[in-house]
Formats: C-alpha cells, structure tokens, sequence
C-alpha cells in the first residue's frame, strides 16, 4: 500500500494506489483529533499498541491512515483499532 503525500500543509493531497484523496476540511478535524491505537494482539501490532496517533485519511472497507505522534510513522489499519484519548 504505497501512499504519498504532496503539497504543503494547507494544499495537500494524498495518493493511496493512485487514487487522490483530497485534504478536505473534515480530515483536517480528524488529524487533531488524538487517538491512541488498542489492539496488540500479533506482533507487529504490539509494537504499535499505546501509541498516540492522528487520522490521516480514511479509506473504503473499514481502513484508516495514522500517523504516530512520537516519530511521524504512518500506517493503514483498521478504523476499530484505535480509541479516542479523553
């Protein structure tokens, strides 16, 4: 899943498998809003469990992108596997 980002920070687009998803107003609430990501259950997803993150974008069959906090790595997973820092 190659994902890139273009323009700056008020005029950005980003490709997912070449297809645009434009940087709307209502991603841009989602990306300050604060999540933390719940689930740890193989391996590579206890390396991730308890990070914070932001909603980057959000994709077809239940697929987001985050973005962690800590060190700006992004990954797609599933919107049920985050939860909102209160």
């Amino acid at each position: 899943m190659g994902c890139q980002v273009f323009g700056g920070p008020e005029n950005q687009l980003i490709l997912c498998n070449s297809r645009p998803i434009n940087w709307t107003e209502k991603a841009r609430r989602m990306a300050e809003q604060m999540y933390y990501f719940a689930w740890g259950n193989n391996s590579k997803r206890k390396m991730m469990k308890g990070r914070f993150c932001k909603v980057l974008a959000r994709g077809k069959k239940n697929s987001i992108m985050i973005e962690f906090v800590d060190n700006g790595q992004r990954e797609i997973v599933s919107r049920n596997s985050i939860r909102k820092v209160k």
